[in-house]
C-alpha cells in the first residue's frame, strides 16, 4: 500500500515506511505533486514551509496547466536497459566498476572513490541515477569484476559492501537516501543506485582522509569537487 499509518512518528522514519514499497518514479511524483522540497524528511518546520512556498506556487501552476494536456498520460519509469541508451546528464551516471580497476586488472581502492563521489555528487544537486557495470558508452560490463574481489561473490555481499563504504565515507547516514536496486543488460547484471537529493550539504572522506571533507557536486554530466567561495556560494544558493 502506498498509505501507512504515522501516528505521531518523526518524519523521516514514517515517509521511509510509507515510500518502502514505490518505486523511485512513484516516489518522485508523490514528492512533486506534494510539493515537498529536496530532503524535506530531514529539515525543521520553518525551513521546511518557507522552501515548500514557492512549491506550492509552481504545482498549482502545472495543476491549471495539466488541465489542457492529456490527463491520461503516465510516465513509465526506464529500465537499466532504456537507460543506457541516454547520455550521461545532470541526474545520470555510468560506471564501469566500483570496485575493479579494469585497465590494472585488480582491486583498486581509487575506483571505489570515483563512486563514492558521484554519490554525493547527486546528493549534493537534484538527486539521480548512477549505474555500475555500464561503461561510458552504455555499453553492459556487468558486476562479474567486482564480485570477484568479494568475500561473498554476488549480489548480496556487493549490496552489502556498497552500503558500508557510502555510509562510512559521507559525513550523513544515507540509508534512506540511496536505494540499490539490480537489472539486466543483455544478460548482465548491473547495479541500480538511486539517489534522492540532500536535504542538507553532504561532504566525503578523500582517499586515506578520517573525516569527510570533500564537497562534490554534480553539474552537467560532470561530478565537480568545490572549494572555499565557489563551495560556500553554491551552498548558500542551492539550500535556500
Amino acid at each position: 500500500p502506498e498509505h501507512a499509518p504515522i501516528g505521531a512518528k518523526d518524519p523521516a522514519d514514517y515517509w521511509q515506511e510509507a515510500t518502502a514499497t514505490m518505486s523511485p518514479h512513484r516516489i518522485n511524483q508523490h514528492m512533486h505533486w506534494h510539493a515537498l522540497p529536496k530532503g524535506w524528511e530531514q529539515l525543521d518546520y520553518e525551513t521546511f514551509a518557507e522552501r515548500r512556498r514557492d512549491l506550492i506556487a509552481a504545482v498549482v501552476k502545472e495543476g491549471f496547466l495539466s488541465l489542457f494536456e492529456n490527463p491520461n498520460a503516465v510516465q513509465k519509469e526506464a529500465t537499466a536497459a532504456e537507460l543506457a541508451q541516454q547520455d550521461e546528464s545532470q541526474t545520470l551516471e555510468f560506471k564501469s566498476t566500483a570496485r575493479w580497476n579494469m585497465r590494472a586488472n585488480q582491486a583498486d581502492k581509487k575506483m571505489e572513490h570515483v563512486a563514492l563521489k558521484t554519490v554525493c555528487g547527486f546528493l549534493n544537486a537534484e538527486g539521480g541515477k548512477l549505474i555500475v557495470g555500464v561503461d561510458d558508452d552504455g555499453n553492459a560490463l556487468g558486476l562479474s569484476p567486482d564480485y570477484s574481489t568479494l568475500k561473498k561473490p554476488d549480489r548480496d555481499g556487493f549490496e552489502l559492501w556498497l552500503r558500508q563504504h557510502i555510509e562510512n565515507n559521507l559525513s550523513i547516514q544515507t540509508a534512506k537516501l540511496v536505494r540499490v536496486a539490480f537489472d539486466t543488460i543483455d544478460d548482465k547484471e548491473v547495479a541500480v543506485l538511486t539517489i534522492a537529493p540532500s536535504g542538507r550539504p553532504v561532504f566525503a572522506k578523500g582517499l586515506g582522509d578520517q573525516q569527510p571533507n570533500d564537497f562534490w557536486v554534480r553539474l552537467g554530466n560532470q561530478t565537480k569537487q568545490l572549494h572555499g567561495d565557489e563551495m560556500i556560494e553554491y551552498q548558500q544558493q542551492h539550500w535556500h
